[in-house]
């Protein structure tokens, strides 16, 4: 789990245990909370298509189970790749990319340099890729 999200979620109880101080029932009236939790649920399925509502549990699974590869395992996995090109030629790197081993957003950038993208419309998807 991500530092923010620890923090997010500690911040979240604390402004809730503040605000709502000793008297926990106006919390937990149940026609309160149906209203609440039933509301944001049929806003969001106002708001989103049913596909888009299907895809939220998989981007909340993600957010709460962050798998960051170690920067060690990328640096290891570029030297060998710089190697291979050196060795054989850069069409040799597809066959280690559709291994499925390394960092998905280093195989997308290797990806397209097999594939003869110029440098400068790497970068630009690349970048695009981080923002999203």
């Amino acid at each position: 789990m991500d530092i923010a999200t620890i923090v997010g979620l500690i911040a979240l109880a604390t402004s809730l245990m503040v605000g709502i101080g000793s008297n926990l029932s106006i919390f937990l009236d149940p026609p309160t909370l149906i209203i609440v939790v039933g509301g944001g649920l049929a806003l969001t399925l106002i708001a989103l298509s049913l596909q888009q509502v299907v895809n939220l549990f998989g981007i909340v699974s993600r957010v709460v189970f962050v798998r960051i590869t170690p920067p060690t395992q990328v640096i290891e996995s570029a030297v060998h790749m710089a190697a291979t090109a050196r060795a054989e030629t850069i069409v040799a790197l597809e066959e280690e990319v559709n291994r499925g081993s390394h960092d998905p957003f280093l195989s997308q950038g290797i990806r397209l340099a097999v594939d003869g993208t110029e440098p400068d419309l790497i970068m630009d998807i690349l970048e695009t890729e981080l923002s999203f």
